[in-house]
């Protein structure tokens, strides 16, 4: 007796669980809209070279290239990408790497705020292509 309901309880209990895993995933959100990239304004650049410098060893030693700015982002702001090089506490420059900056009207005039600024385990460079944004 205690051996038919232990089978019909094991029975019931995969019966259940191989419905459970027939049910279909529950919807996740709803996918951004296309995004692209478009060659940042001379604006946009200095602002960029602004916020890399307050961040830099050698504030006069930082240099950009390849900054771009994502097209149909989020309304009141964009996020933007580029490459940037300064000099390292040894005087040498350490070569172009990658910074992320958001750029954003929050206080009535434009302004670049840094997310990232170089990358040696590659958050940068996801954070870029995740808004549309490639550069090499």
């Amino acid at each position: 007796m205690m051996y038919a309901i232990t089978k019909s309880l094991a029975i019931t209990c995969l019966s259940a669980l191989a419905i459970a895993g027939c049910a279909s995933p529950p919807p996740g959100p709803a996918p951004l809209p296309p995004v692209s990239d478009r060659p940042a304004s001379d604006q946009e650049v200095a602002l960029a070279l602004q916020a890399l410098k307050d961040g830099a060893k050698d504030p006069d030693s930082v240099q950009v290239r390849d900054v771009k700015v994502a097209v149909h982002d989020k309304p009141g702001g964009s996020h933007m990408c580029g490459m940037f090089n300064a000099k390292n506490s040894y005087g040498g420059y350490v070569g172009f790497e990658p910074f992320w900056a958001y750029l954003s009207m929050a206080s009535g005039a434009l302004e670049a705020r840094l997310f990232y600024m170089g990358s040696r385990d590659g958050r940068t460079w996801e954070s870029c292509r995740g808004h549309g944004i490639y550069v090499r």
